[in-house]
């Protein structure tokens, strides 16, 4: 009896020891849990690139346990590291065509959240004058038709360029860009030449002349036509407006010469977009050569590209949906709050009825059809 006892307690005193070590190491794991780090790995368009390191750096400090890293290499190569699955978000100004999204692993949501526009910058030392261009006349110029700054067909336009009889150096993209393609893009809608010689893409093959000198993303142009006396090229809008370079003025659809600033930049995105599926807010169509009569014409958005079904990467399941969630609430407070920062650094918010159908699209990412 006595023995039956003993080891009665021995059981009871072994549970009890259990239920506390089991107890402890839940307590751990729930203490863990809320102190949990994730990191997420972006890559993609320098377009918006001072935007989304202000956005990360402003972040950082509201949720710390949020690591983000975004490295700026084109869309193009961004595109490419989404649909490799080596990043977790992709940052691009052109949206995917039907044929990449058919053959990606899994269905990706474009999430814009910014408003930006290519600008034609140009380097003329002296002159504080204001450069005004039509479509048909940065055709001739990217065309490699006008090699004159002092030709007969700008000064019609611009009397003060009889006097700069100097030769244009053409400043442009040599990676696969989505500033190219949002420019391309406008060049074609406006003119025939263009789209029968060159075409609309995140790379064309430029005429082959000498004055044309290709540079690696925004910062490589801008730098190339800071350095370059009576050079002219294209560039995100923040690139030029921070390095105080001088932006052309641009003939709009309503023949109403614009220039780039926030606010006309903004008025592009006044377009109609209730029908828009939040599966595919692939809207750059509608706002690029916009027919809004103050709006500047090159203006675009910019894209968030993620897979709507995280379950495409491989890893713990539960480490993968730690990051969905992550990257749905840091692009949720950017909308809310970090459009503070825009202004600033020359970037214009997405508009109200954009911002409803991007939180719709935000709310379809999932973890094998459940979402998060």
């Amino acid at each position: 009896m006595h023995e039956s006892k003993h080891g009665f307690f021995k059981i009871a005193i072994t549970i009890v020891i259990i239920i506390i070590i089991v107890s402890i190491i839940a307590y751990s794991i729930w203490i863990g849990s809320s102190d949990k780090k994730v990191y997420l790995k972006g890559s993609g368009a320098s377009f918006p690139y001072p935007l989304i390191q202000t956005l990360i750096n402003k972040y950082k400090n509201i949720n710390p346990s949020v690591r983000i890293d975004y490295a700026s290499v084109g869309s193009g190569a961004g595109q490419a590291d989404l649909l490799n699955m080596v990043v977790d978000f992709a940052g691009s100004d052109a949206p995917l065509t039907d044929e990449q999204l058919s053959s990606a692993p899994g269905w990706i949501l474009h999430i814009p959240y910014t408003l930006g526009a290519v600008v034609i910058a140009y380097n003329i030392p002296g002159s504080s004058e204001d450069l005004k261009l039509t479509p048909e006349l940065i055709v001739l110029i990217f065309g490699g038709k006008i090699s004159r700054w002092n030709d007969e067909r700008l000064v019609e336009y611009n009397p003060w360029l009889n006097d700069i009889n100097k030769s244009i150096t053409v400043i442009h993209r040599s990676d696969a860009s989505g500033t190219t393609w949002i420019f391309t893009t406008f060049l074609s809608r406006e003119t025939s030449f263009w789209r029968e010689h060159f075409g609309a893409g995140k790379t064309i093959a430029w005429p082959n002349l000498d004055r044309f000198i290709g540079g690696k993303g925004n910062e490589g142009v801008t730098g190339l036509i800071k350095q370059t006396p009576y050079s002219i090229g294209y560039v995100e809008f923040t690139y030029a407006y921070k390095e105080g370079i001088a932006m052309a003025s641009v003939r709009n659809r309503v023949g109403i010469f614009i220039k780039p600033s926030v606010d006309s930049i903004s008025k592009a995105a006044a377009v109609n977009i209730s029908n828009l599926d939040p599966r595919d807010l692939r809207i750059s169509r509608f706002v690029i050569d916009s027919n809004v009569s103050d709006a500047y014409p090159i203006s675009s958005c910019t894209y968030f590209l993620v897979y709507e079904d995280w379950s495409v990467y491989d890893g713990q399941p539960n480490v993968i949906k730690y990051k969905a969630k992550a990257f749905k609430e840091w692009v949720i407070w950017i909308l809310n709050e970090g459009v503070k920062y825009y202004k600033e650094l020359g970037y214009a918010p997405i508009p109200s009825s954009l911002k409803s159908k991007v939180i719709e699209a935000l709310n379809l990412i999932s973890y094998k059809g459940s979402r998060l």
